[in-house]
């Protein structure tokens, strides 16, 4: 009798990069097939999102504030889902930032490299 796979798990991942020029916090929350919480997860065990929800934070600005949140949607939306979201310029990252906001999320939008699922 063939053992079951087990059902793919939600992880989130936090990254700071920098977006037209600023330091900013991120993260991506996806299905991964196999064990969601080991580190060696990689690229090749993600679920394809066929949808993925884009959250700008109201106040506070910080992404993190909202992550276990945007986790139980996801986990409630079930595979085919993702989220990926910013905090605002220069909230959470630690160094003092000047510019246009509008600037700092067209961007993040224009490189988050999912062309092919709906935002």
């Amino acid at each position: 009798m063939e053992e079951a796979l087990p059902a793919p798990k939600v992880r989130l991942v936090s990254h700071r990069k920098n977006i037209h020029g600023w330091p900013t916090d991120s993260i991506s929350i996806d299905f991964y097939k196999g064990e969601a919480d080991n580190a060696a997860s990689s690229s090749q065990n993600k679920c394809k999102p066929n949808i993925i929800l884009l959250f700008i934070p109201g106040n506070p600005g910080l992404i993190e504030w909202y992550s276990d949140t945007l986790v139980k949607i996801v986990e409630q939306l079930g595979v085919g889902y993702a989220v990926r979201g910013i905090s605002y310029a220069g909230h959470g990252a630690g160094d003092d930032v000047i510019g246009s906001a509008d600037d700092h999320k067209h961007s993040f939008v224009n490189t988050s490299g999912h062309h092919d699922a709906k935002m």
